[in-house]
C-alpha cells in the first residue's frame, strides 16, 4: 500500500466514524445551551446499534424504499471517499465527481418520502423539495466558482475578497443543506411529528439516519476542503485541516441552530433566494474584476 492510499484509507475511516460522534456532541451541546444534562456523546452510536438489532418492518408495499436506502447510504460513502481522496491526492476531478454525487444524494434524500403513503411524510418532503432546489442550485454554482478560483487546490499567493465571499456563500449553503434552523421546516417536529421519517423504523431507519449524518458531513467537508486548498493545499496537512474544519463547522452550526428559531414555510424560500442571489452576484462580480 502506497503512502497516498494509506492516507486516503485513514481519512475515510475517520470521516465515516466522526458523523455519529459529532451528532452526539451536537445533542450534548444543545442540552448545555438549554440548561439540560442531555445524553452521553456516544448516544447516537447506541441508538444506531439498537435500531440495527430490531426487526425489519417496511411500510406497506414499500420494498423499494429499502433499495433506495441502500443506494442512499452507498453513494454517501462513495462521496465521502471521493472527497477524502480529492484533498489527499490533489485531484480536482474527484472533487467534481463528489459534487455530482452530492446532487444525486440530495435528490434521493428528497425523493424517498414521496414513495410512502403517509401524508405527513409527503408534506415534509414537499417542503424539503422546495428548499433543496433553491439551495442545491446555489451550492453547485458556488462549488463551480470554487473550482475556477482555485483549480489546482494550491494555496493562493494573495488572499482576495473573492475568497472570503466564496467561503461565506459555501458556509451559508452548507448550513442550509444540513437541515438546521431557520431552514429545518421539512422536519418541523411540533407540526408534523418527526417529519418525513415518520414511516420508518428498525434497521431501515438506522440506515437512513446514518446516511443523513454522512450527507451532513459531506456538505461540511466540502467547505473544509475548499478552505484547506486555499490555505495549505493538498496532502496530509490538507486532509487533517479538512477533517478539523468539518468538526468545528458541526459545532458552530449547532450553536447557531440552537439560538435561532424556525422560519415560516412561506418565508424561508423567499429569504433563501434573496440571500443566495446577493452573495453569488457579488462573488461573480469580484471574480470577474479580480479583486
Amino acid at each position: 500500500m502506497t503512502y497516498g492510499s494509506m492516507l486516503v484509507s485513514i481519512g475515510l475511516a475517520l470521516a465515516l466514524a466522526l458523523p455519529a460522534l459529532l451528532d452526539g456532541v451536537e445533542r450534548k451541546l444543545k442540552a448545555a445551551i438549554q440548561s439540560r444534562i442531555g445524553p452521553p456523546i456516544h448516544q447516537t452510536v447506541l441508538d444506531l446499534l439498537k435500531l440495527f438489532r430490531k426487526e425489519l418492518v417496511l411500510p406497506r408495499e414499500s420494498m423499494h424504499i429499502l433499495y433506495m436506502a441502500f443506494i442512499y447510504l452507498s453513494l454517501s460513502i462513495v462521496a465521502v471517499g471521493s472527497l477524502i481522496a480529492s484533498i489527499t491526492l490533489g485531484s480536482m476531478e474527484l472533487f467534481i465527481a463528489s459534487a455530482i454525487l452530492l446532487s444525486i444524494i440530495q435528490a434521493i434524500h428528497v425523493a424517498m418520502p414521496f414513495t410512502t403513503y403517509n401524508p405527513f411524510s409527503i408534506v415534509g418532503a414537499s417542503r424539503e423539495l422546495v428548499l433543496a432546489v433553491i439551495n442545491e442550485s446555489a451550492l453547485l454554482i458556488t462549488i463551480g466558482l470554487a473550482i475556477l478560483v482555485n483549480p489546482l487546490m494550491s494555496p493562493p499567493l494573495i488572499w482576495r475578497s473573492t475568497y472570503f465571499l466564496l467561503l461565506l456563500e459555501l458556509l451559508i449553503a452548507s448550513y442550509i443543506a444540513s437541515g438546521r434552523t431557520p431552514y429545518d421546516i421539512a422536519e418541523a417536529e411540533p407540526e408534523i411529528a418527526s417529519g418525513w421519517l415518520i414511516e420508518f423504523s428498525g434497521p431501515l431507519l438506522g440506515i437512513i439516519i446514518y446516511a443523513n449524518l454522512l450527507r451532513k458531513a459531506i456538505v461540511k467537508l466540502v467547505v473544509g476542503i475548499v478552505l484547506a486548498g486555499l490555505i495549505t493545499g493538498n496532502g496530509s496537512m490538507g486532509l487533517l485541516l479538512s477533517l478539523i474544519a468539518m468538526a468545528l463547522l458541526w459545532v458552530a452550526y449547532t450553536v447557531v441552530s440552537t439560538i435561532v428559531g424556525r422560519s415560516r414555510v412561506d418565508v424561508a424560500p423567499k429569504t433563501m433566494i434573496l440571500m443566495h442571489t446577493t452573495f453569488i452576484t457579488l462573488l461573480i462580480i469580484t471574480y470577474v474584476l479580480g479583486v
